[in-house]
């Protein structure tokens, strides 16, 4: 485990939130690495374009296929050390939040809506039958199955917690180009009316 920063060296944007304080938290890192992940597997302008794609090409990839693939990730066995359990728990999480946030999107194609919505559905049915003498396990499922009763009971009123912030990353120079990390792009894509990520 990596010490604390000294005093007088708060953390910056280069630095992993956390949840435990002024430590390193690997488990912090690991769910804003899965945001990431997430935010590009289910971006819904690609799912809408899966489903079209699949319409035309039924052999093709299809939206229950990409979910199956990224709940698997999510499966916890007996060859699992505690921090993997706790990263797959994490991962089943933050796929539930994007499946709830996917059922409520009123810009995408209202079939990925509908798939979101079937998906929700068949894993609230799996987690109630769920049995396990893990607490941790219990913990989940509950925590879990609110999530999806809150959904139910007011769509709109749910808040959904926010994941851990993936480091911007520092700036690297390559000849006369100049590379920023994704997260730099978004926000300081241009600077002076001058693109910083276009070759020179």
């Amino acid at each position: 485990r990596l010490p604390a920063r000294p005093p007088r060296y708060p953390r910056e944007r280069e630095s992993f939130d956390s949840h435990v304080g002024l430590v390193l938290d690997p488990q912090a890192a690991a769910e804003s690495w899965i945001e990431a992940e997430l935010d590009l597997l289910l971006y819904p302008e690609r799912l809408s374009r899966i489903v079209a794609q699949n319409a035309s090409t039924p052999k093709g990839l299809s939206l229950n296929e990409l979910f199956d693939a990224i709940l698997q990730t999510a499966e916890r066995n007996g060859n699992q050390t505690g921090p993997q359990k706790e990263i797959a728990r994490a991962v089943e999480k933050q796929f539930l939040n994007h499946l709830l946030q996917l059922a409520l999107n009123r810009e995408t194609e209202p079939q990925v809506n509908a798939f979101a919505v079937e998906r929700v559905n068949d894993l609230e049915t799996k987690w109630k039958a769920r049995s396990s003498n893990d607490p941790a396990e219990l913990a989940q499922n509950a925590y879990l199955l609110s999530q999806i009763d809150q959904f139910r009971r007011d769509p709109n009123a749910l808040k959904l917690p926010k994941p851990p912030r993936l480091p911007d990353g520092p700036p690297t120079r390559a000849g006369r180009a100049m590379m920023w990390a994704p997260g730099w792009v978004e926000r300081w894509g241009e600077r002076d009316g001058v693109c910083l990520v276009c070759p020179r």
